[in-house]
Order: C-alpha cells, then sequence, then structure tokens
C-alpha cells in the first residue's frame, strides 16, 4: 500500500502556550537539564492534593517557565543520538490482569484512578488489579481502563522523568490508544476523553452484541500476491452466503499491523473460514484476538452515530504536539478534521504499519529518538521491531517502571 505521506518527528516545532489557557492534560515545555526529578526549577512537583480535580493536579505538576535549549554533554544527561522521544500509546488487547501493577506506588497515578472512577461511577483500578481476563475483555470495560492505566503511566513518567516527555516530538496511538495521545497531546480534557472514551467502549460493545464477530492476525507468506488478503475474505463472505445462507457477510481488512503481518475482522463464522483455509491463500499463523467484536470494520457502523453524538459535546483543539492519525498515517491537523477521523477509525483500518514508517522515517546512518510506550501490554514494540529494527534498538515501555535504562 502507497504510504499516503511522511513525516520528519526532528523538523516539528512547538508553538509557546499560556499556562492561562483552558486547562489541559498536556505535555509540559520546560526544559530542565536533567532527568532528576529533585532538581531545581521547573522539575519540583508539588504533592498532589486529594481534593484537586485531575486537570489541575496535572497542570501545576506540567506547567512551568520554559528555558531555552542547553548543550548536553554529561554522559548521564539525554542521549545524543538525536534529541526528543516518541510516544507511543496501546489499545485494546494490551489488557491483562494485575496490569501497570507498579502504579500503586505513586500517588500522581492513583489520583488519576481516582478521578476516573468519578467520571465513570465505578473504579477502573480495582478491576485492573482483580477483574479476570473474561470481564476485561469486554469493550465497555476494557477501554476506559486501558485508558486510564496509560494516563496515569504517564503522570508518573512525566514526574520521574520530566525531560523525556518535555522532549516529546510526537505521539501515536493505537485505536482507543489515539484517543489516549489526543489527550496527551492537549486536544481534549482527560475528564472529556475518559467520556468519549466510555461513551465508545459502550457503542461499540452494543455494535457487536447486535451483530457478533471477532478479529484475527495472519501472516502473509513470502512471495504471496498482494491480494491475498482481499481474495481470502472474498472468499469467506462467499462461503457465508452459499454455505449459512448469511445476509451481506462482513469479513475485512482491520489493521496494517507491521509488514506481512495483517489483521482481518468480521463474523465468526468468515473468520473460521480463514483459520480453516489460510495456507490456500498464502496466509499463516492464523490467531484469534481477545476481542469482543469485529473493530474497524462495517460491523461498527452502528457505533459511529453515539460516538459522533459525544464528540459534538466537547471541545477539541490543535494538538500542541503533532499526532498520527489511525486512517491516514498522517499529522492532525483542526478540530473537525480530528473528529471526523475519529469517527472513520470506527469502521476503517488502522495504518500502523504506515504510521511507523511515517514516524521514524529516516536518511541511512541516522540515529533514532527514544521511543516509549506507555501502558499496558508492550505489543506496540514489537510491532515497531517488525517495521523498523534500527528505531526498536532504543524503544523501551513504561507502565510504572522503565524496562530498560534510558
Amino acid at each position: 500500500m502507497v504510504l499516503a505521506g511522511t513525516l520528519h518527528p526532528a523538523r516539528f516545532c512547538f508553538h509557546p502556550w499560556s499556562c492561562s489557557l483552558r486547562r489541559r492534560f498536556f505535555l509540559g515545555r520546560s526544559r530542565p537539564s536533567t532527568f532528576s526529578s529533585s532538581s531545581p526549577g521547573p522539575t519540583q512537583f508539588p504533592p498532589f492534593p486529594p481534593s484537586s480535580s485531575i486537570s489541575k493536579v496535572l497542570d501545576d505538576a506540567y506547567s512551568g517557565e520554559a528555558v531555552p535549549r542547553r548543550r548536553r554533554s554529561k554522559p548521564h544527561e539525554f542521549p545524543q543520538s538525536e534529541p526528543g522521544t516518541i510516544l507511543l500509546l496501546p489499545g485494546q488487547g494490551s489488557q491483562r490482569p494485575g496490569m501497570c501493577a507498579a502504579l500503586r506506588a505513586h500517588p500522581e497515578a492513583m489520583q488519576v484512578f481516582a478521578e476516573a472512577r468519578k467520571v465513570l461511577g465505578w473504579d477502573p483500578w480495582v478491576l485492573s488489579q482483580r477483574g479476570c481476563a473474561e470481564k476485561l475483555v469486554h469493550t465497555e470495560i476494557c477501554q476506559p481502563v486501558v485508558f486510564t492505566a496509560s494516563l496515569a503511566a504517564f503522570a508518573v513518567l512525566r514526574k520521574s522523568f520530566p525531560q523525556v516527555v518535555d522532549e516529546c516530538r510526537a505521539v501515536a496511538g493505537y485505536s482507543l490508544g489515539e484517543l489516549t495521545a489526543l489527550v496527551i497531546a492537549g486536544t481534549m480534557t482527560f475528564e472529556d476523553g475518559l467520556r468519549v472514551v466510555a461513551e465508545r467502549g459502550v457503542a461499540m460493545g452494543q455494535a457487536s452484541l447486535e451483530r457478533p464477530g471477532g478479529m484475527l492476525t495472519v501472516g502473509i507468506r513470502m512471495g504471496t500476491s498482494s491480494t491475498a488478503i482481499d481474495a481470502a475474505c472474498q472468499a469467506a463472505r462467499d462461503h457465508c452466503i452459499a454455505e449459512m445462507g448469511t445476509t451481506r457477510p462482513v469479513c475485512q481488512l482491520a489493521s496494517y499491523l507491521y509488514p506481512g503481518v495483517r489483521v482481518i475482522a468480521g463474523d465468526d463464522k468468515a473468520l473460521k473460514y480463514i483459520q480453516s483455509n489460510a495456507a490456500s491463500f498464502g496466509l499463516t499463523r492464523p490467531i484469534r484476538l481477545p476481542v469482543s467484536g469485529a473493530f474497524h470494520t462495517d460491523m461498527m457502523a452502528s457505533a459511529v452515530g453515539a460516538l459522533d453524538r459525544t464528540l459534538e459535546t466537547i471541545s477539541l483543539v490543535h494538538p500542541r504536539i503533532p499526532v498520527i492519525a489511525n486512517v491516514t498515517a498522517k499529522r492532525y491537523g483542526h478540530g473537525p478534521s480530528i473528529r471526523k477521523n475519529l469517527l472513520k477509525q470506527l469502521i476503517q483500518p488502522v495504518l500502523w504499519e504506515q504510521t511507523m514508517t511515517a514516524l521514524y522515517q529516516r536518511p541511512q546512518q541516522t540515529n533514532f529518538p527514544i521511543s516509549l510506550e506507555v501502558g499496558p501490554g508492550g505489543q506496540l514494540g514489537m510491532a515497531l521491531r517488525k517495521t523498523n529494527r534500527k528505531a526498536w534498538v532504543r524503544y523501551r515501555h513504561f507502565e510504572g517502571t522503565m524496562t530498560k535504562d534510558l
């Protein structure tokens, strides 16, 4: 598939933002000289008062007077390869019982969960730690839990490694993670983002009940035609019509995950057909995903209206840092385009492979920025490794603790 556009995160520039703007959950502009959260100046973070709203708490922690970029020479300071970081946010499927357990030790993370409980009316922390896998797979539960856990991890990252966050050049999130990325970029408040996610989860869950379906990852055997996925999906639809009497069956490409691997979604009968006949189409390793519906296909069409009505009620502003859209693999622009693409994302494939190519395209012999997957899971790191191994060398996963030293 032809890549719609390419980006060079190192060339992205920030605009100055007044601290008097409406309260937003956003990346700070201070540039401390080391990773230490105990150094003077903007790296000092106030304690989290128990009665504060999460937007106010995060503004207090993240705002500060910007200081000029300094030349770094000490070996323990920010790496020299290419300044900046890229943040990756996981989507549904990254959940597991006990996810992000290390966040319990961080008051700022638990404050995020506490504020989420006020918005949702139920406790996402309890479900993330004690909920069974069967319950967490339900989209109306999974999406708010993963969203909240990712932003709680981000709050800890911002306090513990402020320069990693302040040096961010771009953000991208997979499916649900795109909404997390938009909150981090200041496009919407935490509370508004959580309301959107909650409604999105309910609407997608209802669509799944109305028409059950699922998702399936498949590999594409080397040398197989680029049309193999289309051929397999068409054959599966024909099978459902001829053998099962299904009216207007759905079987579609749902995600370009990474080179040689795609996600197919649709009716259960169609997916079972592909699982049984994958080899005849040059496809390998068909594996069902732990999700409750055929996301990013026409089977989610009934969820579009409900999500649109919720998006109408909130303010969407231009991202303060670049956010890459799932359905275009291009940088987001103004508010109306954000709303439009979030609706399209429900029924169109996720261009994740193209997004990774756009983010990490560099001339040969160029080093890469640090990439941080923030939140539960770690699957996006595997996708990055398959897409760009050189960029993956500087990948880290953070869900309360850092997987490797920076």
